[in-house]
């Protein structure tokens, strides 16, 4: 694996250790265990200000190169048998899951739900859902478009988040405002820096940045409250991630790029993983520490998606991950 490879999966690996975290913890809040609320609404804030943001940037990355290496219709092939099948079977995977072990979680749920799935993404799946939405919007740009634009692509893009409030919200577009941006940024990214540059002294100034910009955001605002200035937060906080990745990658970690390269697994399983854990130390342990269930659900969360990858790998399980799904409808209509 390259060394630009690297610091992606090493972004990947924060970013996917922050999901968990905050799933975890609002879990347990939200189960009732107690936490003092002035510092559980700042953690959670401070969180949700990038980490999702940071996913679809790391997401809008290749986007453009691959579109160049494999064109509009491989692309959306490749996209139908992984990105959107993931989505589907995933969701009613978890879905059914969720129903069955409803009267132990904090979510109840039915079936009428869980087949909503193409009008209301469940649970962390709205990143799939939203992630979708993008990819053939992103299609539909740069099939008229060159990537010289991206510029002025990516100055549309913060308008649409700045004044989402005030823009249509039907269909769930509402996911596109938010995220649009951040996808773009990384195509943008991408065009600038074929490597990020990376030292001492920039990751310094970064770690300032982050801090200084979280601090005066958090004065007055939650991470829900977007706008201008929830947007330069975002974007500040990303790049810290990304000098942080760097320095990582000049000292390798095994196990933190491990993460980062099954972090997809881990996303989609560790909602399952933590709810059991939580379940099993509460209602048959009978452990209420709030330290222990958030320690054991955060190690859980990400050590068993990526035991259950390992097992898909060495036994070679097919359509956990992807399905040719493509190649069926290619054969039938002879394309």
């Amino acid at each position: 694996m390259g060394q630009r490879s690297n610091w992606v999966d090493y972004c990947k690996a924060i970013g996917i250790f922050l999901v968990v975290f905050g799933h975890v913890l609002s879990g347990l809040v939200n189960a009732g265990f107690e936490m003092n609320q002035t510092y559980f609404t700042l953690i959670y804030s401070v969180i949700y200000t990038f980490h999702m943001p940071l996913f679809f940037f790391l997401s809008g990355l290749f986007f453009y190169s691959s579109l160049q290496k494999y064109h509009v219709g491989g692309l959306i092939n490749q996209k139908i048998d992984t990105l959107f099948y993931i989505y589907i079977f995933w969701s009613l995977f978890q879905g059914s899951i969720e129903v069955v072990l409803s009267q132990f979680t904090t979510n109840g749920i039915t079936f009428r739900e869980v087949f909503q799935l193409f009008t209301e993404p469940r649970m962390q799946f709205w990143f799939l859902y939203a992630l979708i939405y993008i990819f053939i919007i992103s299609l539909a740009a740069y099939k008229f478009m060159s990537v010289k634009y991206t510029p002025i692509l990516f100055i549309f893009t913060a308008a649409l988040y700045v004044f989402a409030a005030q823009l249509p919200q039907g269909f769930n577009l509402y996911l596109v405002y938010q995220n649009l941006v951040f996808f773009v940024a990384g195509i943008y990214f991408n065009q600038l820096n074929k490597e990020p540059a990376s030292n001492n002294t920039l990751l310094l100034l970064s770690a300032i940045a982050f801090l200084m910009v979280q601090y005066f955001f958090h004065q007055d605002h939650v991470f829900s409250d977007r706008g201008l200035f929830s947007l330069l937060t975002a974007l500040t906080s990303i790049y810290f991630v990304i000098q942080l990745a760097c320095l990582i990658n000049k000292h390798p970690l095994q196990w933190l790029l491990t993460i980062g390269t099954y972090s997809l697994s881990i996303y989609l399983i560790h909602i399952l993983v933590g709810s059991g854990i939580r379940i099993l130390l509460a209602k048959v342990l009978h452990l209420e520490n709030f330290a222990i269930h958030l320690l054991l659900g955060v190690a859980f969360g990400i050590a068993i998606p990526l035991l259950f990858q390992k097992i898909v790998n060495d036994y070679r399980i097919n359509f956990i991950f992807s399905a040719p799904i493509s190649r069926l409808w290619r054969t039938k209509y002879h394309l």
